[in-house]
């Protein structure tokens, strides 16, 4: 007896030691081969019920301690703890009816060998009530950790946890079996597998976990079932992810290519800020991005129509985040073919509300956001931007040159009306100058005798000295006669010699 109780007290924490390594080492993986139902269940019993099995070893002293036979102490340990995990197990469906029969049939075997063993009953002693709660408390325990604390291994919100406790115990009990559901999770923008498994025929539900801000299709091979998220949801036999879609706002920019009213190519930026049909929800802090299931049906839809352009054996698809800016272009190309480029320009000062990328911004967004809001977007903003620029460069350079030639024109006009005006006043302050001679002149002569000859003749060399200082005068002497230059010139070259 002591010797079983000591080798009892060894092995028990070895044991332990050494199924913790394994357990931890090898945790259940999935079969990539189909596994029958009824075998998913017993793999399932049994690895549940393989940190159990350690209470064999304490069979070897419960058997010497109680007045029950060995084999039924055997028995109780090795029969109970699977008994009631297969209860469990049925208890969360995932046994069938297949199942339910051996779990009958174990429990009326146990009751059999019960009644069998009845003669022993007046040999019992205290011992008995310690070995069944040895037994059953473990093993009672374990299964109820498992049906509360699976919710708490699965990032499901506060609130919703007792909604999908039994989901959560479902979820976990199917990994037992090695064949479960598929397990997904969105990370930016894309769908990863974490756990695999088959959607179809799969044991227990499936797990998908998305971000705040994406909402998922799931089909179910052909057809769209729904739309789920953001958040965790447990998927359903067939549930298969299809498609991610991004509920926060996009906004995507490009040049468009077009021709003007005067058939001059020209290149013209477009943005637009749009997002999948938030429906009558808005977003609120704390809370996933709000979407209407039906806007995001005809998004998904309308993402997936193809574009016949792209030639005859290159059918794609457009992406949905592309439809706004594709569906612009077409309006775009429209609205400037009513425009010259220096109307595009905008050359001739204006309003800022009539100018002309702000007048195509209007005629294009009424038309671009019911078109899209057909398609299950909502166009929140955008506009044609400033910088339009002609795809020759050639333009470009004849624009200067037209531009150079009409200031040099405007600086020519400019300067010869300088230039008259500059002649017009010089002619009324020579015309002034010489009336203040003469007035001069007119005056000294009345202080000489009338028919003196001296006289006649200082007053003419008087007035020659003054038309001579008036020609020494460099801003004159330009504007003098030809005849009347030369002279003075001969007249000055005479005197200096």
């Amino acid at each position: 007896m002591v010797f079983l109780l000591l080798v009892t007290i060894i092995a028990y924490p070895l044991a332990s030691y050494f199924l913790e390594r394994y357990l931890h080492q090898h945790p259940p993986e999935t079969s990539s081969e189909f596994v029958y139902v009824d075998e998913r269940f017993l793999r399932a019993v049994m690895r549940i019920t393989l940190p159990l099995w350690l209470l064999l070893l304490t069979g070897l002293m419960w058997s010497f301690s109680t007045a029950l036979p060995a084999i039924w102490v055997f028995l109780l340990l090795f029969g109970v703890p699977p008994l009631l995990v297969s209860v469990w197990l049925w208890r969360l469906e995932i046994g069938t009816s297949f199942i339910t029969a051996p779990i009958i049939g174990m429990f009326l075997l146990l009751v059999s060998l019960g009644v069998l063993a009845s003669g022993h009953l007046n040999k019992l002693d205290a011992t008995v009530l310690p070995l069944l709660f040895f037994i059953l408390a473990p093993t009672i325990f374990m299964l109820y950790l498992l049906s509360q604390w699976a919710v708490d291994f699965i990032p499901v919100r506060a609130e919703e946890k007792d909604t999908h406790r039994i989901e959560a115990a479902q979820l976990v009990a199917s990994l037992f079996t090695t064949f479960p559901k598929a397990s997904t999770i969105v990370e930016h923008g894309k769908t990863k597998t974490s756990i695999d498994g088959n959607p179809f025929v799969g044991t227990g539900p499936g797990l998908l976990i998305t971000e705040p801000e994406n909402a998922v299709a799931l089909r179910d091979g052909s057809s769209v079932k729904r739309f789920v998220g953001p958040g965790t949801v447990f998927t359903g036999r067939a549930d298969v992810p299809f498609a991610t879609l991004d509920l926060r706002s996009q906004f995507r920019v490009t040049r468009i290519e077009t021709a003007t009213k005067d058939g001059i190519p020209v290149r013209l930026p477009c943005s637009s800020i749009f997002q999948v049909d938030p429906g009558p929800g808005t977003l609120q802090l704390h809370n996933p991005w709000p979407y209407s299931s039906k806007a995001a049906y005809l998004t998904l839809l309308a993402g997936a129509e193809v574009n016949p352009a792209t030639g005859e054996d290159k059918y794609q698809a457009t992406p949905w985040k592309e439809l706004p800016l594709r569906t612009a272009t077409y309006k775009l190309r429209q609205v400037v073919a009513q425009y010259t480029l220096d109307e595009l320009f905008a050359t001739i000062k204006q309003a800022p509300d009539k100018l002309p990328r702000h007048v195509i911004t209007g005629e294009m967004r009424p038309y671009i956001d019911a078109e899209m809001l057909k398609k299950g977007i909502r166009v929140t903003g955008g506009s044609v931007g400033a910088k339009i620029t002609p795809v020759d460069e050639r333009v470009v350079k004849q624009r200067i040159e037209n531009w150079k030639a009409h200031w040099s024109h405007v600086l020519t006009i400019n300067q010869s009306k300088i230039d008259a005006e500059y002649l017009i006043q010089l002619r009324r302050v020579r015309s002034k100058m010489l009336g203040k001679i003469l007035a001069e002149m007119l005056k000294q002569s009345q202080l000489l005798v009338d028919d003196d000859q001296t006289s006649r003749s200082l007053v003419a060399m008087y007035l020659l000295d003054s038309l001579e200082d008036i020609a020494r005068n460099p801003g004159l002497e330009p504007l003098l006669p030809e005849a009347t230059y030369y002279a003075h010139k001969t007249r000055q070259a005479l005197m200096e010699d």
